[in-house]
């Protein structure tokens, strides 16, 4: 009896034990994946190559490399380089957070967006870097598109061109599209709310519809 005993309090110890070790590495694995939130590698493609034409820089040391200004120590050709390269890159990543934030407040969701995301490029992929404050505010103007629908889209353009102006001008660069044409397309109205002219297109004023001069039979009776 007492042999049966020992044999279940050990049976029940080991069970113990197993179920220790396997909280253990359920609160790890818990822990990687916020770990792979907060430093933007959440959405990391598997067996996608990283884009060679950025070396071997990511994420914020790429944004670091790129806001720098060319002088001793620094490749100019190749700072260019990486600029021209690194566009469509600043572009997407804005795109997404905008788009992030309109698809978040259509489910009723507010979160904490990254300051890291992987872009995928044609060449592969490289983790792009923002600014915490120019994150939250695209990711905030999203937001406030899909809440206030088409009342506020002038206003919403304008915030978001500026924050582009500035993403850009800290990299020394200069966007050769703008954002807020290709996430806010067909938006642009005059004051008087008719549509916008071309650059270099003059308004013609109408000729007025010509008036009959002629006499009134009855005036000459």
């Amino acid at each position: 009896m007492s042999m049966f005993l020992l044999m279940a309090i050990f049976v029940g110890l080991l069970g113990v034990v197993v179920m220790i070790i396997y909280l253990i590495d359920r609160v790890n694995s818990i822990e990687k994946i916020s770990r792979n939130f907060s430093d933007g590698t959440s959405n990391h493609t598997p067996g996608l190559p990283h884009d060679e034409r950025f070396g071997d820089k990511q994420g914020r040391d790429l944004w670091s490399a790129l806001s720098s200004a060319p002088g001793p120590g620094v490749d100019a050709e190749r700072l260019s380089d990486l600029r021209s390269n690194y566009e469509p890159v600043l572009l997407r990543h804005i795109e997404e957070l905008f788009e992030e934030g309109t698809l978040d407040a259509r489910q009723g969701i507010q979160a904490q967006p990254t300051e890291g995301r992987w872009i995928r490029t044609a060449s592969g992929q490289v983790q792009s870097w923002l600014p915490a404050s120019d994150v939250r505010g695209i990711y905030d103007l999203g937001q406030d598109r899909e809440r206030n629908g088409t009342k506020d889209v002038a206003n919403i353009r304008v915030r978001l061109d500026t924050f582009c102006e500035r993403l850009f001008g800290s990299l020394g660069m200069r966007p050769t599209r703008s954002v807020s044409r290709l996430l806010l397309p067909g938006t642009e109205t005059d004051n008087a709310g008719a549509s916008a002219l071309e650059p270099g297109v003059i308004a013609v004023p109408q000729a007025m519809p010509a008036t009959d001069m002629s006499p009134n039979p009855k005036d000459t009776m």
